[in-house]
């Protein structure tokens, strides 16, 4: 499985990964594109097209608040055919390298185990307390509850 993991994580967690989950391919997003010339990477809506024309199977993101928050952007890339895998601090948390890598190493055999076997493009949450899958209203209801100090699922 081809894994995209999205600039607001590290390609050192990226390399990581590969190593660890190889023969699965973990690959950061600022390797596979350009930069445009005013400095910027790619507009949201780019990421499922990238991710189909690429063969990545599964986008891998943090950013809850701009990413995450757009539900139209989130079904284009499960109607892409695409999973997502919605990594999920603690509030305050930050995303640091080693969070990132700890996370997705300690629970790759789970989010592998439901990507591998899911029939049709699955949108995960992961957290300290593993990965579920869950639905496009049910992660858009975190992400709600999140900002309002309130959080919905473990």
């Amino acid at each position: 499985m081809r894994y995209l993991l999205d600039e607001m994580l590290s390609d050192r967690t990226a390399q990581t990964m590969s190593v660890f989950a190889a023969p699965d391919e973990f690959v950061y997003l600022l390797e596979v594109i350009d930069r445009k010339p005013d400095g910027r990477t790619v507009d949201d809506p780019d990421i499922p097209a990238i991710c189909k024309a690429r063969g990545f199977q599964t986008l891998v993101t943090v950013n809850v608040k701009d990413f995450g928050a757009r539900k139209h952007i989130y079904q284009a890339v499960i109607d892409a055919g695409i999973n997502v895998l919605v990594l999920r601090t603690k509030k305050g948390q930050a995303t640091t390298i080693p969070w990132q890598a700890g996370l997705l190493t300690r629970h790759y055999p789970a989010y592998s185990r439901l990507f591998n076997t899911a029939t049709e493009a699955t949108l995960g949450s992961l957290s300290d307390g593993g990965v579920r899958r869950v639905t496009l209203s049910e992660i858009m209801a975190e992400i709600e509850a999140d900002e309002a100090g309130k959080r919905s699922l473990p």
